[in-house]
């Protein structure tokens, strides 16, 4: 556990400035096919910087991005690498890790009707494959997921919805709703971002689904065992 606490330091970006000696293999793009949701699987990789001249195996972060953003926006927009680097050389967390793959615009969920079932496949299809291409600890306590707004949401509901596989969370600026704004909110609002995972056409409390109860971090709260989620 102090591991993964270690490796989330980095999230709230309050790392000594200080510049590597070494720098991480950062590798965009890569697809991952799965049986599971119809679409090539994208994700981006940063692997430490002394993980082509070691024999070890690593801790994870699952890290999960924003609405609309796609697999570079860590790397990108968040010099998540310059980060992990940075706290890496200065002993702020040991080396890690980092897998950002592509939520597209599915909240990283699965969806009414079972055509997207984003969550499904990370969880049975994409962790498992990355664990196994990769020296990554197999194991609860080296395993975290982190995620910013949509990606946010995704984190909290994804280690909420499976506590027995992640040891920490974190959850930045998370897009998360309470039943009074998902019954307020505009029709065009709703259609667009939660129409085709919650159900479309809805208006109200209808918008108050069995699918969103079961993926909201706020349900989520009440429906599983206290002691689980510590």
């Amino acid at each position: 556990m102090k591991y993964l606490s270690a490796i989330l330091v980095f999230c709230a970006g309050i790392l000594p400035q200080m510049v590597p000696a070494q720098s991480g293999k950062v590798i965009e793009s890569l697809t991952f096919q799965s049986k599971t949701v119809p679409y090539p699987v994208e994700y981006s990789i940063y692997l430490p910087p002394d993980y082509e001249t070691s024999q070890r195996s690593y801790p994870v972060l699952y890290l999960l991005h924003g609405y609309s953003d796609d697999e570079t926006a860590w790397v990108q927009f968040g010099e998540a690498n310059r980060i992990a680097d940075r706290g890496i050389a200065n002993g702020d967390f040991p080396p890690c890790i980092i897998v950002m793959p592509d939520g597209k615009v599915s909240w990283y969920c699965n969806s009414y009707d079972g055509k997207e079932r984003w969550e499904e496949m990370f969880i049975r299809e994409f962790m498992p494959a990355i664990e196994k291409q990769y020296r990554i600890r197999p194991k609860k306590e080296f395993r975290a997921i982190a995620g910013l707004s949509m990606g946010g949401f995704g984190a909290l509901k994804i280690s909420m919805r499976n506590p027995d596989l992640f040891a920490a969370c974190v959850a930045l600026s998370s897009g998360t709703f309470t039943e009074e704004e998902f019954v307020n909110m505009p029709a065009g609002q709703y259609e667009n971002m939660f129409g085709k995972i919650f159900g479309p056409g809805l208006t109200g409390n209808d918008r108050l689904t069995e699918s969103l109860k079961s993926q909201s971090p706020l349900h989520l709260l009440d429906s599983v065992a206290p002691e689980k989620l510590k």
